[in-house]
């Protein structure tokens, strides 16, 4: 669209895109200070964002209405580039359309997402509608997300903190890594920073020891990492098939929640913890589900589709497997059985009770077996 500028009537500059004036052809200075005294916040925002205010006679006067707050915008289109001085920051919409959401995510993480206060220039979502509610559309995502996230976070922080002490607190034989990796350590995890170092990683693989989390292994296989040892605090049944691709010898340190059972067991040998624990129950789910012949053969061939793995990588057996998660005297409001430390081993789904220690030694004689096989073959 083009943009045209003209002298209002007071003097001062208005801007009209098409036919259609962006601000008052009177006085577009008093119109932005109106604006600015009618706006609504219930809170105190670090942040404060207009979007497209066009030749942003509002920036004053959202400064001296939120004085401690940073001011930035949203740009729509191009045109009004020396209109953007003044403002903390400024995002072009037309430079970061796609996956709008995430990019307003990343710009300002969960915390400071939340905490900021979002306004619009009303012209403009009647000159550029459709503009607009992808826009907002974008805003309302990114801000249930980071409500999302900062939810996670806090619920969930506490109990991570109490498990890493009951780490420290059951650590016995504590192993220290010296010299026996003749390698630099790498330890690769999911982020937004990960794929640029995805080339540089691959083409120099073989100069490290490559330690992969469970949520980054996807990635890193359909980019040609290969991991030497994959660890998940808590992984899921395709974080398990994705261990499976794997070539080299893996050992799993899985977690304990129920569907990390198959992570668990997806590796060529498994240790649990003496004080560990494993939670075996049939899948389930929550929400609306429709009374049918058909819903039950779909969570039946789910649950058909998950044991067949378990059982083709553990050496538990098919029956003792469902009598655990059929078992109806452990867990008060569900179906299944707990598993501490050794019985995950009598039982077959483990292979052994035992911690890091032991199995950075289980991984050396992996290795040394995968050598002294490649020496036989040549």
């Amino acid at each position: 669209m083009d943009i045209t500028f003209q002298k209002a009537k007071n003097g001062e500059t208005t801007a009209l895109i098409g036919n259609l004036y962006l601000h008052s052809a009177y006085n577009p200075q008093r119109e932005a200070e109106r604006f600015v005294d009618n706006l609504q916040n219930p809170f105190c925002p670090k942040i404060v964002i207009i979007t497209e205010p066009g030749i942003a006679y509002v920036k004053n006067y959202l400064r001296k209405k939120f004085p401690e707050s940073k001011i930035g915008l949203i740009r729509y289109i191009r045109g009004f580039e020396e209109y953007n001085k003044g403002f903390d920051f400024v995002i072009n919409y037309f430079e970061n359309s796609n996956n709008f959401d995430n990019f307003l995510l990343q710009f300002f993480g969960e915390e400071a997402l939340l905490e900021t206060f979002f306004c619009k220039w009303e012209v403009s979502s009647k000159i550029f509608p459709e503009i607009d509610i992808k826009v907002w559309h974008s805003i309302k995502n990114a801000l249930e997300n980071a409500k999302t996230l900062l939810i996670t976070r806090q619920y969930f922080e506490k109990k991570w903190l109490t498990n890493t002490f009951n780490f420290i607190r059951y650590l016995k034989n504590p192993l220290l890594l010296k010299s026996n990796i003749n390698f630099p350590l790498l330890i690769i995890a999911s982020g937004s920073s990960l794929r640029a170092f995805l080339p540089i990683i691959k083409q120099n693989q073989s100069k490290f020891f490559i330690i992969v989390l469970s949520s980054a292994i996807k990635v890193c296989i359909d980019n040609g990492i290969k991991a030497d040892l994959a660890l998940s605090t808590d992984g899921g049944y395709w974080a398990g098939q994705h261990l499976k691709s794997l070539y080299k010898n893996t050992l799993v340190l899985g977690g304990s929640h129920s569907i990390g059972v198959p992570l668990a067991t997806a590796g060529d040998y498994s240790y649990i913890a003496p004080s560990a624990t494993m939670i075996v129950h049939p899948i389930r789910t929550n929400g609306l589900v429709i009374g049918i012949n058909e819903s039950f053969e779909y969570f039946k061939k789910m649950q058909e589709r998950i044991n067949e793995f378990i059982t083709r990588t553990s050496h538990i057996e098919r029956d003792e497997l469902n009598r655990l998660l059929h078992a109806k005297d452990e867990l008060i409001t569900d179906v299944g059985s707990v598993l501490i430390g050794k019985e995950a081993v009598e039982c077959g789904l483990i292979d052994e009770v035992g911690g890091l220690k032991e199995a950075l030694a289980k991984f050396r004689d992996l290795i040394k077996e995968d050598e002294d096989k490649n020496e036989g073959d040549n």
